[in-house]
């Protein structure tokens, strides 16, 4: 058995995180796991402060003990500086030093990235000091991929060295939305000769949040959100982390994203083609913990602008009355003429100045031209009152749809 908790507190220019776990063994091990399985805590923290927006000084300390064992410990500062960047390219130098168990170690490092279209290279160069690593170090990587967050290929070759060895490797790595399958194969040449290494993996998840169930996702992690979008909008939908674009989502359909625990995200979609869309463009926020699984729902409906002219029972223009369908208010002119941006129209409902109420069915006969509706015949707003009368004068010409609604019809 086991317990876990995290803790994380973010203010303007600094952060504090930190995390603990303890897991108890409470049977008796098997012969040649006795080393696997034992009591063990483990610890961690961290502390940053954002010095500008391109130069961060903090904190690291980790600790663990296994029983039977020595306590591992380690403890010191580090910093990232990014030097310059524009889009995805940038060069920047950073550097990490601890005391641990084994002395001070630690190790600094320039690193410079480019990116033109699909393809891309990266460098780096440094040194470490301490440890068995000690030296320079350095190594050069080039890359393409497709850039598309639901179904992305890349594909790699790297050459690094340090004084211990020298490695050429290649690899792959396809994510989609049923899972992520990576690949990688490398030959490296040290003092005692050369040897050739090669492996792969294929990860998948499934989130649960009460009988919702999804399976896929092409990361993996203890806690995730569903992304499910609604409406009648012809574009899929680009999902924002943090800004940070994630993944896709089709309009009637949900995706999954997993992120990590004890992190405050902000979500958000954006349509993948340019129209005229009505739906919520703020962020979301989601507080996660390990095995938590948020679901969020955005309505995404196409827009149009509506004209039309309202006219009352006698005929007289329906004017400066309020449209109640918008979320800004929108009031008819003196001659009862109405502009309005609205999604899914169906029916208008306006306040008129005496406080009485009336409505609109919109004919569906008139279809939308780049999003604009025009209605060039007067439109009838048939009153409350006269709509219970209708029903109550059979003779005249009255109907009652299916979905017990009754109106007036007007020759």
């Amino acid at each position: 058995m086991g317990v876990e908790a995290g803790y994380v507190h973010i203010w303007d220019k600094m952060s504090i995180s930190g995390d603990a776990r303890k897991s108890w063994m409470s049977h008796v091990p098997m012969p040649g796991f006795e080393d696997i399985s034992r009591d063990n805590l483990q610890a961690s923290g961290t502390i940053a402060y954002a010095l500008t927006n391109d130069v961060t000084l903090g904190a690291r300390a980790n600790y663990s003990e296994q029983e039977a064992s020595v306590p591992i410990s380690s403890v010191g500062p580090y910093f990232d500086w990014r030097i310059w960047q524009k889009g995805e390219s940038m060069l920047s130098l950073s550097g990490n030093f601890v005391n641990n168990n084994e002395g001070n170690e630690g190790n600094a490092f320039m690193q410079y990235t480019q990116r033109l279209g699909n393809y891309g290279v990266t460098t780096s160069a440094g040194q470490n000091v301490g440890g068995i690593d000690s030296g320079t170090i350095g190594n050069a990587r080039v890359w393409r991929d497709t850039n598309n967050p639901n179904n992305n290929l890349l594909l790699g070759a790297s050459l690094s060295a340090d004084k211990r060895q020298k490695i050429i490797a290649a690899d792959a790595d396809w994510k989609s939305n049923m899972g992520q399958v990576t690949g990688t194969v490398q030959q490296a040449y040290t003092k005692n000769g050369a040897a050739l290494g090669y492996g792969g993996n294929f990860v998948f998840g499934v989130a649960q949040n009460g009988f919702d169930v999804q399976a896929g996702g092409n990361q993996n992690d203890k806690s995730a959100v569903i992304v499910s979008v609604e409406g009648d909008a012809e574009t899929d939908m680009k999902i924002f982390v943090n800004n940070m674009e994630r993944s896709k989502v089709k309009i009637g359909k949900e995706q999954v994203i997993y992120l990590s625990p004890f992190h405050i995200y902000d979500i958000r979609v954006s349509p993948e083609k340019n129209g005229l869309l009505d739906y919520e463009t703020n962020s979301k926020r989601v507080t996660l913990y390990p095995g938590n699984v948020a679901k969020l729902l955005w309505k995404v409906n196409k827009f149009y602008v509506v004209t039309a002219h309202i006219v009352s029972e006698n005929g007289e223009p329906v004017g400066d009355a309020i449209l109640k369908e918008t979320r800004q208010q929108v009031v008819t002119s003196g001659k009862g003429y109405v502009q309005a941006e609205l999604s899914a129209p169906g029916k208008l409902t306006f306040l008129k100045q005496d406080n009485s109420v009336c409505s609109v069915t919109l004919p569906d006969n008139v279809k939308p031209l780049n999003g604009v509706i025009i209605y060039n015949d007067p439109l009838l707003c048939v009153s409350d009152n006269a709509v219970i009368e209708a029903s109550n004068e059979l003779e005249n010409e009255t109907v009652m749809n299916l979905d017990g609604e009754i109106k007036t019809v007007y020759p």
